[in-house]
């Protein structure tokens, strides 16, 4: 199973929701292809079915990531396909004892590798779902429990992007702390155009996009494999350029 290895080079990943999709985001060069259903939230579950037809298209030529919603909702991941080689979970609304549950939940797929997802939070609404301190403890979870990488994600989908929030402001921050301890990161959060530009200046090793891939930039469009080629070619130009510091 193809796994990410951190060479320095920045990768894209692109959210799919059928495997049609999944087709053009390999046509366009996507270097990851992740499996999630937008309708159902930014981390929302696609159907076991729609997981199955996804990684008989992507046919092993790429790894595959999937989304499993929302920790909350108490995702049951022991129906996953084979196939799969990362999974992530969102921790909205998540209880205090959400290290311990989302552990347990992931010691179900031992064979499938861990991304813990931490969302920065866009307004004082928000903070009352996600506490302001959660990349730093999903960081420090990810070290114990041996995940494979970090994302940095929004939760809202409103047309605010990454760098509205004080999250985008310490990227810098965030990426040496997941590099030193030997994880690899990657930024999402509605970039697009110059937000995400900035994300790719930053050098994290991961772009996560759907919307930016879609037609229109419209996460409920289709992923068209001409943008995604243009993604591609954004990156690899900031990939062979040194990384902004934060200092």
């Amino acid at each position: 199973m193809k796994t990410i290895p951190l060479d320095g080079r920045m990768r894209l990943l692109v959210s799919v929701r059928n495997a049609d999709e999944a087709r053009a985001a390999l046509d366009g060069g996507a270097d990851i292809i992740d499996i999630k259903e937008p309708s159902r939230g930014p981390l929302g579950m696609a159907d076991i079915r729609v997981m199955e037809e996804v990684v008989a298209a992507v046919g092993g030529r790429q790894p595959v990531s999937t989304a499993l919603g929302e920790l909350r909702d108490n995702p049951d991941p022991t129906a996953l396909p084979s196939g799969i080689a990362f999974a992530k979970i969102g921790l909205h609304d998540a209880p205090g004892s959400w290290r311990e549950k989302l552990a347990a939940t992931f010691t179900q797929i031992p064979h499938i590798k861990p991304v813990a997802v931490a969302y920065a939070v866009i307004d004082a609404l928000e903070e009352q779902h996600i506490r302001r301190d959660q990349i730093s403890d999903v960081i420090r979870w990810a070290i114990d429990h041996h995940a494979t990488g970090v994302l940095i994600d929004t939760h809202l989908k409103d047309g605010r992007n990454l760098f509205d929030t004080p999250t985008g402001e310490r990227a810098a921050e965030y990426i040496r702390r997941c590099r030193t301890a030997g994880l690899w990161i990657a930024l999402a959060g509605s970039l697009s155009g110059a937000s995400l530009e900035r994300a790719a200046s930053f050098g994290p090793d991961i772009i996560a996009v759907r919307g930016a891939a879609c037609t229109g930039n419209d996460r409920n469009a289709q992923v068209d494999a001409r943008r995604v080629a243009s993604l591609r070619d954004l990156i690899a130009k900031y990939t062979a350029q040194p990384a902004m510091s934060a200092d």
